[in-house]
């Protein structure tokens, strides 16, 4: 089958013509099947268009034409969701971290427990007051501190405004997993107005004050 090509760069597959992208690569530079079609099987198309140096859209182009489907980032990394913070993973990926995050949302995924080593330390400790209990409960909501039969604890190590709304919120995410249960924050001491205590306490949070030098 003879093909007439204006730029002398097409390659015949399958009785398709596969055009190399004529900015990036050489005129009458032969198309590599035995390289790029396993790479394009594997790979997305940006990792295979740098490899081969070649535009990504000639790779859509080329993966169009032969019916081959699309590999994306998520088909590699999808798995990884949930399992490391989404900043490492967006890292990984090359995207930004509000990728991951609404992708890991609409997966439904709760994010990954990042230890911090001054709230680690805190909620050891606090634990050893307690009976019964389990930590790091994942739920659809996020990763629980600590959860017993009766109450659910969030540890934080400041009692300021950002630390307090933020515990607020776990919290009440998280009972609607285990409802009925207590509300509980954990911090080392009160630096919030008592305005603020007041008002947590009218959600059905109650905050308490446990300290590491103490116990």
């Amino acid at each position: 089958m003879n093909v007439t090509c204006p730029h002398d760069e097409c390659h015949i597959y399958s009785n398709k013509v596969m055009w190399y992208n004529y900015v990036t690569m050489p005129k009458g530079t032969p198309l590599n099947l035995e390289l790029l079609l396993p790479d394009m099987m594997t790979m997305t198309d940006s990792e295979v268009a740098k490899k081969h140096g070649l535009s990504r859209k000639s790779i859509w182009e080329h993966r169009r034409k032969l019916g081959l489907p699309k590999n994306t980032r998520w088909e590699k990394f999808g798995h990884l969701l949930g399992t490391m913070p989404d900043s490492e993973l967006a890292k990984k990926i090359g995207v930004l971290k509000n990728a991951v995050v609404q992708k890991r949302i609409r997966e439904g995924i709760p994010a990954a427990h990042i230890y911090n080593k001054r709230e680690g330390k805190l909620q050891k400790k606090f634990t050893e007051t307690l009976g019964d209990y389990e930590e790091y409960v994942r739920t659809d909501y996020g990763e629980i501190d600590i959860l017993t039969d009766d109450a659910i604890y969030e540890c934080k190590t400041k009692s300021t405004i950002g630390y307090i709304q933020s515990a607020v919120g776990q919290l009440l995410l998280y009972s609607n997993a285990f409802p009925n249960r207590e509300l509980i924050i954990v911090v080392p001491r009160i630096e919030v107005r008592a305005r603020v205590i007041e008002a947590v306490h009218k959600l059905g949070i109650e905050i308490i004050t446990f300290d590491t030098q103490d116990a």
